[in-house]
Formats: C-alpha cells, sequence, structure tokens
C-alpha cells in the first residue's frame, strides 16, 4: 500500500510540475487560427495556469553600457483571450520605437521585456527600454 501512495505522490508531483509551469522551448515562428504565419523574436513560455518571465530582447551585450544615469521607459501591451469561442482583445503598444520617442530616448542601448500569463486568458506584455537621451547622447560611442 505504501509502494501505491508513493508512485501516486511522484506521479501527481511530475503531472502539477507540467500543469503549473511553461514550456521552455524556443519557437521562432507559429501559426495563427486564420492561418497565417508571424514571424516574432519573442515567444515567452506558456503556463496553463500562471506564468512571469523577465528576459532580454537584446542579445548581444559586447558594448552594453550598464549606468545608472540611464533613462527607462516602458509600455505594455495586453491580451484577453477566450480561446474556446475565439474572442480575443488586444490593447497597448509595446513597440521599442514609440517607447523611446515618447521618452526623448535617442540612443537605444538595450530593452528587455516581462510577460504574465493567467489562465491562458488574460496576457500582459511589458517591454522595458534603456538609452540616452539628446543631453546624454555623446557619453557613449
Amino acid at each position: 500500500m505504501k509502494r501505491i501512495t508513493r508512485l501516486v505522490f511522484v506521479l501527481s508531483f511530475i503531472a502539477s510540475t507540467f500543469f503549473f509551469s511553461g514550456c521552455n522551448s524556443v519557437v521562432k515562428t507559429f501559426t495563427a487560427r486564420a492561418g497565417a504565419d508571424y514571424k516574432v523574436n519573442v515567444l515567452p513560455p506558456p503556463g496553463l495556469i500562471y506564468s512571469h518571465v523577465k528576459a532580454p530582447l537584446t542579445t548581444v551585450f559586447n558594448n552594453t553600457p550598464n549606468e545608472a544615469d540611464m533613462k527607462m521607459a516602458h509600455k505594455k501591451t495586453s491580451y484577453f483571450s477566450v480561446p474556446t469561442v475565439s474572442i480575443n482583445f488586444a490593447w497597448g503598444n509595446a513597440a521599442i520605437q514609440r517607447i523611446a520617442q515618447e521618452a526623448g530616448i535617442e540612443q537605444v542601448t538595450y530593452a528587455d521585456y516581462e510577460f504574465w500569463n493567467i489562465f491562458t486568458v488574460f496576457k500582459a506584455f511589458r517591454v522595458n527600454v534603456y538609452g540616452y537621451g539628446p543631453e546624454q547622447k555623446n557619453q557613449y560611442k
């Protein structure tokens, strides 16, 4: 009886690990319901119940400064979808160029993102942009 209980516990643990966490595979393209292929640089791992991912959008860090006097700005795009009835809403614009222009950042040095997913129904994607404004532009070359 103890052996069966232990087996049930181990199988439950393994199943809950997959159920509560996202899949860490990297996907470059995916197909939407309408059949169109979208190329994306970022496709965060989905979680069935909840996931929160923070990762860089910039992948080359050779000459990236790490200074406290850089400007930082962010915007968020939010999504609401009900997959069973094909209801999808999105609002917000997290384009790097738009974020930089609105914050007065003329030289973007790097960017990162945060992604939240709750029950695969609500998703939020926040882009953080770091760089220098016109008064700081000549400090970094």
